[in-house]
C-alpha cells in the first residue's frame, strides 16, 4: 500500500530524531518515480518555498495539472496558493502539524489506496485553513503509475468524509464529499482538482491563536460555510458533474469525463439519458441506447462494480424519447440487458465504434466536429465490450 509504505517512513524519521536528538522541520514525501527536469534547482525552491511560508502541508505543481493550475495563476498573479482535493505525488508535512495528520488512516485503503490520501487532504483542510499550500515555482512530473487497487474509490472517500464529519460535528461543512465533477465558480468552469479553499497565509500571518500547529487550539476548528468553493458545490444543478453549468456546457463536460475514463459505467448512463433529450427522429435512438448498453456491460463485465444501487427509474428522459416514439419502455434491470444483448451484438462491431464515437462527438458550430474518442481507442474498448465473458463474449 502507498500510504502503508509512508508510514514506515513517517516512523523511521522518528527514530531517527529520539536517536539524534533533534527534530525534522519536515516529512518529505516523493513517490520514486518522480522526475523535475533540474531536480537539485527544484528541490532548492521548493525548500525556500517551505522556509518562506512554513504551511502545514507544501506542495509543488503536478505536470498532469499543470494547464488547471495555471488559469488560476494568470487570473490573480498569484505564485502561492490554498488549494483542496490535491495530488500526493509530492507532499512536505510541517512536523507540527504532523501529530493531527499522520500516521496515514489505512482502514479503506483495501479496496482503493486512495481513501486514506483522501482523509489526510479532508483532515488537513479543515484543521489547517489557508495554509495547505501549494507553490507555482515548482513543477514535477509523474512518469509512471503502478498498479494497486483503485476499486470503490468515491464510495471509501464518501465513508471517510462522513467518518470525520461523526468525530468532527461542529466542523462537518468543512469536510466536502468526494466528486468527479466541475464546478461553475463565479461564472468560470472549475475542474474539481486543485480547487481554491480559504486564502493562502504565511504562518506568521495566521492568527496568533493558530501559528502554533500543535497547539491544542488547532482542533477548535471553524466552519467552513463562508467558503466560495462550498457554495459552488452546494448549488442547485440539473447537473451533478457540472454544477452551475448551462446544458451545452454540461454535455461537453460530460463528454469529455466519458472519454478519459470510459470504463465507468456512471458516466454512459448519463450520457444515454442526456443524448435523449436530443433525439428529433426514432433513429436518434440509437445512440442513447448504444451508451445505456455499455452501462449495462461494463456492470456485467467488471466484477468490482456494485449496480445494486442503481435505479433504473431515473432514466426519465431515457423513457420520454422512446414514448414519443411509441415505444415502451419500462426502465428495469431486465429491460435494460434486453437492449444491451440487441445494441451489443458481435456482428454489429463497426455500427457500435461509430455510435461510441457519435455519442462523444461536441455539438456546436464546428465545420468538422472530431470525437473526443479517436478512432483506435474506440476500436479497442468496443473490442474488450464484445470480448468480455461474463457477458457471453469470446475472451
Amino acid at each position: 500500500m502507498i500510504s502503508e509504505g509512508r508510514n514506515y517512513l513517517f516512523a523511521a524519521a522518528a527514530y531517527v530524531e529520539l536517536q539524534m536528538g533533534y527534530r525534522y522541520s519536515y516529512y518529505c514525501f516523493v513517490e520514486a518515480d518522480t522526475v523535475h527536469e533540474n531536480w537539485h534547482v527544484g528541490w532548492q525552491k521548493f525548500e525556500s518555498f517551505l522556509k518562506e511560508w512554513e504551511p502545514a502541508v507544501g506542495l509543488p505543481v503536478l505536470d498532469g495539472y499543470s494547464s488547471t493550475i495555471d488559469g488560476y495563476r494568470k487570473e490573480d498573479g498569484a505564485m502561492v496558493r490554498s488549494v483542496m482535493n490535491f495530488d500526493h505525488t509530492i507532499e512536505a508535512v510541517h512536523s507540527d502539524a504532523a501529530p493531527w495528520l499522520l500516521p496515514y488512516v489505512l482502514d479503506g485503503d483495501t479496496k482503493c489506496q486512495w481513501v486514506s490520501q483522501w482523509r489526510f487532504a479532508s483532515l488537513a483542510n479543515a484543521l489547517f485553513p489557508g495554509h495547505v499550500l501549494l507553490t507555482h515555482s515548482v513543477e514535477i512530473e509523474n512518469t509512471a503509475h503502478g498498479s494497486y487497487s483503485k476499486d470503490y474509490c468515491m464510495e471509501g472517500m464518501l465513508g471517510a468524509t462522513l467518518d470525520l464529519r461523526e468525530k468532527m460535528p461542529e466542523a462537518a461543512s468543512c469536510f466536502v464529499e468526494p466528486r468527479h465533477e466541475a464546478l461553475a465558480i463565479n461564472g468560470t468552469l472549475r475542474l474539481s482538482a486543485y480547487l481554491p479553499w480559504s486564502r493562502a497565509l504565511r504562518r506568521r500571518d495566521a492568527d496568533p491563536t493558530r501559528q502554533n500547529y500543535s497547539s491544542p487550539e488547532i482542533a477548535k476548528v471553524r466552519t467552513c460555510e463562508d467558503e466560495p468553493t462550498l457554495h459552488a458545490m452546494n448549488q442547485k444543478s440539473s447537473y451533478s458533474w457540472c454544477r452551475g453549468c448551462p446544458d451545452s456546457l454540461a454535455y461537453g463536460m460530460l463528454q469529455s469525463i466519458v472519454a478519459h475514463r470510459p470504463f465507468e459505467f456512471v458516466g454512459w448512463l448519463r450520457l444515454a439519458d442526456f443524448l435523449a433529450l436530443a433525439v428529433v427522429s426514432r433513429d436518434d435512438l440509437l445512440i442513447p441506447q448504444m451508451c445505456l448498453s455499455v452501462a449495462v456491460r461494463m456492470l456485467r463485465c467488471l466484477s468490482n462494480i456494485d449496480g445494486s444501487h442503481i435505479s433504473w427509474q431515473e432514466l426519465k428522459n431515457f423513457r420520454a424519447a422512446h414514448l414519443e416514439w411509441g415505444l415502451q419502455i419500462q426502465p428495469t434491470e431486465e429491460t435494460v440487458q434486453e437492449i444491451e444483448r440487441l445494441a451489443l451484438a458481435p456482428d454489429k462491431r463497426d455500427i457500435i465504434i461509430k455510435a461510441v464515437r457519435l455519442a462523444l462527438m461536441p455539438q456546436g458550430d464546428q465545420i468538422e466536429p472530431v470525437s473526443f474518442m479517436n478512432h483506435e481507442k474506440a476500436e479497442s474498448f468496443v473490442d474488450w465490450l464484445l470480448q468480455c465473458p461474463a457477458a457471453g463474449g469470446v475472451h
